[in-house]
């Protein structure tokens, strides 16, 4: 009853270099093939620019279209792996530059709003890249993992410099890949049915669909400081509470 729909929406980042997409008949409901949309995501890359967004772009703002926005991973110096790719954590030192890189861009591109980090619990993995992979991991590409308790650190030292620098874009996060980890430090699992454990790149260890006491109790101890659980640890602290404005989840984990 207390929802409300603001409206639908379609990714338009990772595309290749110099496409473009059927503006008019996604983002209006002139003709008969025209779907209305409302929304359109956009991402950023750790140097500040855009992520393979199509050309023309701009038009869906021109059309009504609510434009939010995205970014993968800090750059590789910024971080305690030393790169891009395979998760790794941005470096508390790195703080502020990454906020101000991240509200810089949505404020030159007018978005409504801006995320502040692309599923914080999923690092990206690929054999052929020599790191330890396990189902159903199979691709290589920018990714960045916060704890619970990092992420809090970080959206209280980003809410000030959006407000500063990006003071018309809303703050998104936590972004997380899995509602799940919004609201403990339980991954979910289909091994039930010959399938995987979810991907876990903080090692809490700890699998199950529900949310219950029993599955929490089999959660590594570590985890109870350093897990996901990115929506308590945003309640609990009134300044990480009041520094984002919307709570941004993805929801199609394989398992």
């Amino acid at each position: 009853e207390r929802q409300i729909i603001r409206g639908f929406g379609i990714n338009a980042t990772i595309m290749p270099s110099g496409k473009s997409l059927p503006w008019e008949q996604l983002f209006s409901l002139n003709g008969t093939n025209a779907l209305g949309l409302s929304i359109l995501r956009i991402g950023m890359r750790e140097d500040g620019s855009h992520r393979d967004v199509p050309s023309g772009w701009e038009t869906a703002k021109t059309l009504g279209a609510r434009i939010i926005g995205s970014c993968w991973s800090a750059p590789a110096e910024w971080k305690d792996n030393g790169s891009t790719t395979g998760g790794g954590h941005l470096l508390p030192s790195r703080y502020t530059d990454w906020a101000t890189r991240i509200a810089d861009y949505a404020n030159q591109n007018g978005l409504y709003a801006m995320s502040i980090g692309n599923e914080t619990d999923f690092a990206s993995c690929s054999p052929s890249q020599g790191r330890p992979c396990n189902p159903p991991l199979t691709d290589e590409y920018e990714s960045m993992v916060y704890t619970g308790k990092e992420l809090a650190a970080f959206a209280k030292v980003a809410g000030p410099i959006f407000d500063q620098r990006a003071p018309n874009t809303k703050m998104i996060a936590p972004e997380a890949s899995l509602w799940i980890h919004v609201w403990s430090n339980l991954s979910p699992t289909n091994k039930a049915n010959g399938g995987y454990d979810s991907s876990d790149p903080l090692g809490c260890k700890c699998f199950s669909n529900e949310i219950t006491a029993a599955a929490a109790a089999t959660c590594d101890p570590k985890c109870t400081e350093d897990g996901y659980d990115y929506g308590h640890w945003l309640a609990k602290d009134p300044a990480a509470w009041a520094a984002f404005d919307i709570l941004g989840v993805h929801e199609y984990e394989s398992q």
